[in-house]
């Protein structure tokens, strides 16, 4: 499911107005990455003249860039056996002279030594001239810099100017331009996305490279980057980060930290050094300040720096170590002789193994929010590991704490430290925040960098997660391991609420990035707290169920059935292993989340009608439904 964020598109003037412009729009997809026209998967196209209806609040309009090219993709081995059909990507490149000097990122480059062919936003070859061919001139020995001569230049390829990429802050607003998923290369169109940047910090040169899709190691540039929430895919490696004034402030890498999974940037002043390159060819020296965030946008950056005060960073000790207590289950192997829908199922499974054990077994720090003295709470799906015990780490030092209370259905863990932290207490909202409200999300991931931030709102006000009983916020801020934990911060000051969940459900922890992340109110938080403070624990609720554990399969093809309990309804059905719920009173069950679903007001002792498919066979078996 791809879920469209609001001023991820190009060219947007402010709310209420609409667009009409030449441009790709952005969606965001439960990787935490974008995707424009062209993507495989889930496609949509605004071709020349398309309409734009878009939120944006104050935002400037932004004209695409014309200076933004796209290497001509070429497949690899590796992206050979990993996606036959579907056909490579280039990386981008950015045009900062008349005379063809570009800047790119190593990680951009196609295979060889070059010279590659190029594609501008827009353009045709003239015959008599030939492509547009580009060639290496230097290459940076710290930044993974790369300048390249383009030529011949095509008509109409506007050079960009820079801005001081490295005084970037967070919370204010910058775009990503660049070839997500072959744009330029496919539609000749650049695609843009808004966001703002959502932290600063350093890759040191001992974190393990980041991969991709079966290990494919996405980036080896090490050293400060420019985090953010702007979307950020496959073609956009080398383009640029723009502030919002479309002004080149850095260059996009698809290097991440992985105890957060955003898109990053190399700043433009770390690459111009490297390179030998002076700011002035680029727009001034020194290089203009980046364009400063609307009135509306810098009082909620304002009032996400008062309370970042209050948000701690908390280093756990895990007995049993880092890991996911429902982990998804190692894939076998893709033979050849493997038909193409077993290949492609299979495919599937191993990007979501591989994107948990990127994500999720890394043994970071986590955030917490402070209440006041010596108490904090955070979400208790941060204990993994069988975590009871850690440091609160503070500036100078650390402060031992250790676990008072667990809430499980609310997914809230109270925090004690031995001694008072000194740290603010975060200030509650009295009342729930309502449909539609604009919240900032807190975070810390690491003990030498500041707060991270992203911004979205409040995408449902009432969700309730398979058949739990309580009721949480859904919010489309993008939501990982660096924030799990962390409050929700509205432009009045308060604490609207505290993340608890990464995805739509405690089943499937490690969708990062969703856009789909779930909170407890703070009127909630405050009573849980209340009871928490006491030492009083809550397990989760009883549930109602058929009776059986199932396989994950990582397709819609239904619920298989793995083993069945003795005991229960199902058993005393005749349900057996290897049985395939397809249907429930007649309702399509795709996977066990909509099976959950179509459980979720059910009593025990209600009946239900299963459809199954057995051996070939369909069959329908009456279950009992009992209390777990």
């Amino acid at each position: 499911m791809a879920f469209f964020r609001p001023g991820a598109a190009a060219g947007l003037l402010p709310l209420g107005k609409l667009v009409l412009r030449t441009a790709t729009i952005c969606w965001r997809l439960p990787s935490g990455h974008a995707v424009g026209y062209n993507e495989r998967v889930a496609s949509l196209r605004f071709s020349a003249a398309a309409l734009l209806i878009a939120w944006c609040g104050a935002a400037q309009a932004l004209e695409p860039p014309s200076g933004i090219a796209a290497f001509v993709g070429e497949f690899t081995a590796q992206d050979q056996s990993i996606a036959p059909e579907k056909p490579p990507c280039g990386g981008a490149l950015v045009l900062i002279s008349a005379d063809g000097l570009a800047l790119s990122l190593a990680e951009a480059l196609p295979p060889g030594d070059g010279p590659w062919k190029v594609v501008f936003p827009g353009s045709v070859a003239d015959p008599a001239q030939g492509p547009a061919l580009a060639t290496v001139v230097r290459r940076g020995a710290t930044s993974t810099g790369v300048l390249l001569r383009i030529g011949p230049l095509p008509s109409g390829a506007v050079p960009l100017t820079g801005c001081a990429g490295d005084a970037l802050t967070v919370g204010m607003p910058v775009w990503s331009a660049g070839n997500s998923h072959g744009t330029i290369e496919l539609d000749g169109q650049v695609a843009l996305s808004r966001g703002i940047v959502s932290g600063r910090s350093v890759i040191e040169a001992n974190d393990p490279p980041v991969r991709g899709r079966h290990g494919k190691i996405l980036s080896l540039y090490r050293g400060p980057v420019i985090e953010v929430d702007a979307a950020i895919n496959d073609g956009n490696q080398g383009g640029a980060l723009l502030d919002d004034a479309g002004r080149l402030a850095g260059l996009v890498s698809l290097g991440a930290e992985r105890a957060r999974r955003m898109g990053t940037a190399v700043p433009l002043p770390a690459i111009l050094a490297d390179l030998g390159l002076r700011s002035a060819d680029l727009g001034g020296d020194p290089l203009p300040a980046p364009r400063p965030p609307s009135a509306d946008e810098t009082a909620l950056i304002s009032a996400t720096t008062v309370v970042a005060r209050s948000v701690a960073l908390v280093a756990f000790d895990r007995p049993r170590g880092p890991g996911n207590p429902q982990a998804v289950p190692r894939p076998p192997r893709a033979v050849d002789e493997a038909p193409g829908w077993e290949r492609r199922k299979l495919r599937d499974w191993w990007a979501a193994y591989w994107h948990q054990q990127q994500v999720f077994f890394a043994d970071q720090p986590v955030t917490a929010v402070a209440l006041g003295g010596t108490d904090l709470v955070t979400s208790a799906s941060n204990l993994h590991g069988e975590a009871t015990n850690g440091r609160v780490l503070l500036a100078g030092g650390s402060v031992a704490c250790s676990v008072v209370a667990v809430d499980v259905p609310l997914d809230l863990a109270l925090l004690r430290a031995e001694r008072d932290l000194g740290l603010p207490a975060a200030p509650l909202a009295k009342v729930r925040p309502a449909l539609g409200t604009t919240v900032g999300l807190l975070g810390r991931h690491r003990a030498d960098s500041g707060h991270t931030l992203t911004i979205g709102g409040i995408s449902a006000a009432d969700r309730r997660l398979d058949q739990w009983p309580y009721a949480l916020l859904q919010v489309d801020c993008l939501a990982n391991y660096g924030s799990l934990g962390g409050p929700l911060v509205t432009a009045d000051g308060t604490v609207a609420g505290l993340l608890v969940l990464l995805g739509p459900g405690d089943d499937r922890p490690w969708l990062v990035n969703s856009g789909v992340a779930m909170a407890v109110d703070a009127p909630t938080l405050a009573e849980a707290v209340t009871r928490l403070k006491t030492g009083a624990s809550r397990d989760r609720p009883r549930l109602v169920g058929l009776g059986i554990r199932h396989r994950y399969e990582g397709d819609d093809s239904g619920v298989l059935v793995q083993e069945v309990v003795p005991g229960t309804g199902a058993a005393a059905a005749g349900l057996q292993a290897g049985d395939r719920i397809l249907r429930l009173n007649g309702n399509p069950v795709s996977d066990h989340q909509s099976l959950s679903r179509l459980l979720l007001r059910r009593q025990p002792g209600d009946r239900v009608d299963l459809t199954i498919d057995r051996a070939g066979q369909r069959l329908v078996l009456t279950v009992e439904l009992k209390e777990f």
